[in-house]
């Protein structure tokens, strides 16, 4: 509904910024009519967080502990952990975030070492608050690779403990399969195991967390 007013602004010389996850975005394109607004799709940049640089990864934690509201004494500590957190496998924007507001670092005490690489390890909080945020369709996937320990053979054969999964959370075959396209690369990824095409979680975090 907004699209018309944001491309007048544009043509007065206004410039907007719109950010959003890529598999929400996947998810409404057919609902936002980009044909009516050809920038949605021509202006579009994308950022893989699983491939930014060292020099990138660094500037990010920097920028959310300068700006962030710990205390100064827990930044201190965490001065000599910095680059190892940068350079972590497990490294992403948002962690970067949350490790800079003390409402999400409320059980580590002390950022040690052994603290730090769990938080970056296991970032059961951050999957579970982004579930939280999913609609029906996508919760219903999940589930249905849960069910399978992390595995979803597909096409989708539907048995018993699918039917009554997809029941009791209102989702279906069909949403299901599109959400789990929508998903592919950020929380599920496809792969093929023993010959068998399928959908796995894209963190074995996601288990626990789920």
């Amino acid at each position: 509904r907004l699209t018309p007013k944001i491309k007048a602004a544009i043509e007065g010389g206004s410039k907007f910024v719109l950010t959003s996850r890529s598999y929400i975005l996947r998810q409404a394109w057919s609902l936002l009519k980009p044909g009516s607004f050809p920038l949605l799709e021509g202006a579009q940049v994308v950022v893989d967080v699983t491939e930014l640089a060292a020099d990138e990864r660094r500037q990010i934690l920097y920028n959310h502990l300068k700006h962030g509201a710990q205390p100064r004494q827990f930044v201190r500590q965490l001065v000599p952990s910095l680059e190892t957190l940068a350079d972590h496998p497990g490294f992403s924007p948002e962690l970067a975030r949350r490790l800079a507001d003390p409402l999400f670092t409320r059980s580590m005490a002390t950022p040690t070492q052994q603290n730090l690489k769990q938080f970056f390890d296991q970032p059961r909080e951050l999957l579970a608050d982004t579930f939280a945020g999913l609609d029906v369709q996508s919760l219903a996937a999940l589930g249905l690779v849960f069910l399978g320990r992390g595995w979803l053979a597909s096409p989708i054969e539907s048995n018993a403990a699918h039917s009554d999964l997809l029941a009791r959370m209102g989702g279906d075959i069909p949403g299901v399969a599109s959400s789990l396209a929508a998903m592919d690369g950020s929380l599920v990824v496809r792969s093929v195991r023993e010959g068998e095409s399928g959908w796995s979680f894209a963190h074995p975090t996601m288990i626990d967390a789920y």
